[in-house]
């Protein structure tokens, strides 16, 4: 393993002025440094410790014809990880205590290898998160939901689109192309239904003095998936913990220097984020249990609203972009699409409330029973036009704009 540096005397004032003086130098820390004091080899200009050496080599020597030339040295240190890890920085500062200015690095082998052992625990660590996540909105909210909860992240994930060719022309990759940060994002500063800064300020300035409704309302859609979804994750001091990581992660994705308490530390909060992600996923069967299904209904119609930039009025035919563009399975019937529609108005009418969300129905409902989008929205258009079912609004609980609801005609207003 190897650490080197070179170092310049720009002043020519420096205590050492050749490299048999520079290594002289560094045998004469040895007590201060609590080593046994090592041998010399002049001929090769090398210090030899229990482990590891030192070697320095003069690259330049001032001189008076060549009054631009500086003295500089590079000095170099091989040996044993355990070796050499706690005396890179000594190295370095002894360099700078005898006047050496400026000093680079050239090379830290000790800091690549505890980068390459963290990048382990970094790549392991987003993965965990993310089957974790995938798993929480698939399994409790649906099969689309998971892109749709990250949809706020889609233009720059479609960023790293060219970065994996392989899976992503058979399977939804978006989750992959979320950057580290973005993706503990998803659990703490994201809101399922948070507006934009500009967004934000319009609604602002149009909020009717003491409406206390509308400003309840907006409170509402500011408040991050941390305080709804992931309670749990809050209460382990997940944000702490994985900002914190971050900071590591950030070292390694920059080339940046590593002494071993980065990595003792990373290990740690590594651990604790493992195991903290582990305990809340195996509540999600139970979350799945005990949801009643109107909570499943508000936030699929909440979702919904979060990711249209337009009013839910004019339903495109195309398929919704989170999930790709065109047919996923197999067509739909108009006696399926009419059928379907009537099991859940039955289901509502059994409860007495609810209302069935246009966009819901097409791209969730039928969409997980293995019906394409395209043939839905057709026979959607189809059934409208000849009366057989009705178009209608709703006022959302999560939008300015209202939600469109679908019913059969033919049966008495819910």
């Amino acid at each position: 393993m190897n650490f080197s540096a070179i170092a310049f005397d720009q002043t020519g004032k420096a205590a050492c002025q050749d490299a048999i003086g520079l290594l002289d130098s560094f045998r004469g820390c040895s007590n201060g440094w609590k080593l046994k004091r090592p041998k010399l080899d002049e001929n090769t200009g090398t210090l030899a410790w229990d482990g590891w050496t030192l070697k320095v080599e003069q690259v330049a020597r001032s001189s008076e014809a060549k009054s631009s030339e500086v003295n500089s040295f590079i000095v170099r240190a091989d040996g044993d990880y355990e070796k050499l890890e706690p005396m890179r920085l000594r190295i370095i500062v002894h360099l700078t205590t005898i006047g050496m200015r400026p000093v680079y690095i050239l090379r830290d082998e000790v800091s690549e290898a505890i980068a390459g052992r963290l990048y382990l625990q970094v790549y392991r660590l987003e993965n965990r998160l993310r089957e974790y996540l995938t798993k929480f909105y698939s399994i409790i909210y649906g099969a689309d939901f998971w892109p749709l909860a990250a949809a706020k992240l889609a233009k720059k994930a479609d960023e790293f689109r060219g970065n994996e060719r392989v899976f992503s022309e058979h399977a939804d990759t978006i989750a992959y192309r979320i950057t580290f940060d973005d993706l503990g994002g998803i659990v703490f500063k994201v809101g399922t239904n948070q507006p934009d800064v500009e967004t934000l300020i319009d609604k602002l300035r149009s909020l009717p003095a003491g409406d206390a409704d509308r400003l309840t309302a907006l409170q509402s859609e500011l408040e991050p998936n941390y305080e709804r979804f992931f309670k749990g994750l809050k209460q382990g001091n997940f944000r702490k913990l994985w900002e914190r990581f971050a900071y590591f992660r950030n070292k390694i994705a920059h080339n940046n220097l590593f002494v071993a308490d980065d990595e003792t530390e990373a290990n740690e909060v590594y651990a604790k984020l493992m195991e903290l992600i582990s305990q809340n996923d195996k509540e999600i069967e139970t979350i799945k249990s005990t949801l009643e299904a109107s909570s499943k209904s508000e936030l699929q119609e909440e979702l919904l609203s979060a990711a249209a930039t337009v009013p839910d009025s004019t339903p495109s035919p195309q398929s919704p972009l989170w999930v790709g563009q065109g047919s996923r399975f197999v067509a739909i019937t108009r006696e399926e699409f009419l059928a379907k529609l009537e099991e859940i108005e039955t289901e509502i009418a059994q409860k007495g409330r609810g209302y069935i969300g246009l966009k819901r129905f097409i791209e969730f409902h039928l969409g997980a029973l293995g019906f394409d989008y395209k043939s839905a929205w057709q026979i959607y258009e189809a059934l409208l036009a000849e009366g057989k079912i009705e178009r209608y609004e709703v006022q959302s609980n999560y939008s300015d704009y209202p939600s469109v609801a679908i019913r059969s005609s033919v049966r008495p207003r819910l």
